[in-house]
């Protein structure tokens, strides 16, 4: 009932209705009013959480923090994974990065 309760509240929260969010996040529309009595598939789960940009843990109501304990949304987290495997394009992101900083200084 937890997780029914933070979603609703965040959709509420966000003026969009759970069937939005449900079609949103592919998932059956009724899906959601079905977690009051069931618990979700880790799958749809996650979809939830990274569309709402909260952790899963704090849906399941294992933590009252709803910003993931990395501070990081989960799509800022694939970067940086991603970022951390491949060394020639982290390298090239932070050429960008000091290339637009330097313009920004010359304005």
């Amino acid at each position: 009932m937890i997780t029914f309760e933070r979603i609703k509240k965040l959709c509420k929260a966000r003026g969009m209705s759970l069937q939005d969010l449900a079609r949103s996040v592919n998932i059956g529309e009724n899906s959601i009013y079905a977690w009051k009595t069931n618990a979700p598939t880790s799958d749809k789960l996650r979809a939830v959480a990274d569309y709402l940009d909260v952790s899963v843990d704090y849906l399941l109501g294992r933590s009252d923090n709803p910003i993931p304990e990395n501070g990081h949304s989960s799509e800022i987290q694939d970067i940086i994974d991603y970022m951390e495997q491949n060394s020639d394009f982290a390298e090239s992101i932070r050429h960008l990065i000091k290339t637009v900083e330097n313009q920004k200084k010359d304005k």
